[in-house]
């Protein structure tokens, strides 16, 4: 039977395992191996194609899809707004039951997103990575769009549904909601093609606003935050003139009171 294709991560995760069972066989005693062959295996890079799939959208860029989406389902423009607002992979907003949300303290519990099973199919599972495991918070137009959502719902009911009130496929979501969406939008001036969901606009807005990459981190649930530097280091060049601007806050010298005489050493 083929397997599914492995990704750069996994490959990676296979990698660090078979690593350490054969570096475990030559630091034994006696030594049950000479030399360590995943020591000059090459990896795949994970960031592999990621300036191809980055695409950023402004505000008014993604309100021209939005409107366009609301057009064609409403439910459907309500999932790819709290998409954008949270930064939260598809998996993990389309397998978030009511009884993941806090109504008092406005955040959303992340923990078991649907995850891809061999056989190609999919099912929920808590989450690999510990950090991915997070809370979200949302705002409170957010907050009351989910109220809307759930209303007349059972704790372990999605928030966010599809047709007959059954989970959301992706596909099902892309060539008939989305894809509709977007052309018109295109239609009516947009330049750009992003995908049903981009975590990068996201985090290209929270960088525009000057918010910390560790939070950036946090928020998305990258288990490192080299991940969050790698992927989106570059947008932190937008904000050379805020940095320039700090540094020259920093070392600006408060002019001595008239009147006071400089401290001369003995």
């Amino acid at each position: 039977m083929l397997r599914p294709k492995a990704s750069a991560k996994s490959v990676a995760n296979r990698h660090g395992l078979l690593y350490c069972i054969f570096q475990a066989a030559i630091e034994a005693e006696p030594p049950v191996r000479e030399t360590n062959p995943c020591k000059k295996t090459g990896l795949p890079r994970q960031d592999e194609a990621t300036d191809e799939e980055m695409v950023f959208l402004e505000h008014d860029e993604y309100a021209r899809i939005s409107f366009e989406l609301r057009a064609i389902d409403p439910d459907a423009a309500d999932l790819a707004d709290f998409l954008v607002v949270t930064g939260m992979r598809w998996g993990e907003a389309t397998a978030l039951p009511k009884r993941d949300i806090n109504w008092t303290t406005g955040k959303v519990n992340v923990q078991r997103p649907w995850k891809r099973q061999e056989d190609n199919t999919f099912r929920i599972g808590p989450s690999k990575a510990r950090k991915a495991r997070r809370l979200v918070k949302v705002s409170e137009e957010h907050l009351a769009m989910l109220r809307r959502q759930v209303a007349g719902l059972g704790p372990d009911d999605f928030v966010f549904r599809g047709g007959q009130g059954k989970a959301w496929r992706h596909s099902n979501f892309y060539h008939r909601k989305w894809e509709r969406a977007l052309a018109e939008a295109i239609k009516k001036g947009l330049g750009k093609r992003p995908r049903v969901h981009d975590r990068h606009t996201h985090v290209a807005w929270l960088i525009a606003e000057n918010i910390n990459p560790a939070a950036i981190q946090a928020r998305l649930g990258h288990e490192s935050i080299t991940t969050t530097i790698d992927r989106y280091g570059h947008l932190l060049n937008n904000l050379d003139d805020e940095i320039s601007a700090a540094v020259t806050n920093a070392m600006r010298v408060v002019a001595p009171r008239e009147g006071l005489r400089p401290v001369r050493s003995a």
